[in-house]
């Protein structure tokens, strides 16, 4: 599942609720509907990038989207990826979800000003 549309409609179709609270992924789904490859699927953080694109280009050819999608949540921070808690940590990278680095923020932060 690389395509982020066939996730969604996985999800849907199983019953799963996602949306986003301060942040952070949220699902309603019955015991043992959501496994792990789902939530790996829709974890994985440079897909943000290609996801973005691809909702600001729906949006443009939708107008009924246009309407409804009004801005996008990214997982960014100052190095990307993300670390555990240890005695050797690096500074500026993300000790919970896995972060796009700041390079990579800024590049799509213009793509989605351009594209708006």
């Amino acid at each position: 599942m690389s395509d982020y549309k066939n996730v969604l409609k996985k999800c849907a179709d199983m019953g799963i609720d996602l949306w986003t609270e301060n942040g952070k992924l949220k699902y309603k789904a019955s015991t043992n509907t959501l496994s792990q490859d789902i939530l790996r699927e829709l974890k994985k953080y440079k897909e943000q990038i290609r996801i973005v694109n691809e909702v600001l280009h729906s949006r443009n050819c939708c107008p009924e989207l246009h309407k409804l999608v009004k801005g996008v949540m990214i997982e960014s921070y100052l190095l990307e990826g993300r670390q555990e808690i240890s005695d050797h940590m690096t500074p500026g990278c993300s000790i919970t979800d896995p972060c796009l680095g700041w390079e990579d923020t800024e590049r799509l932060l213009y793509d989605i000003a351009e594209k708006c």
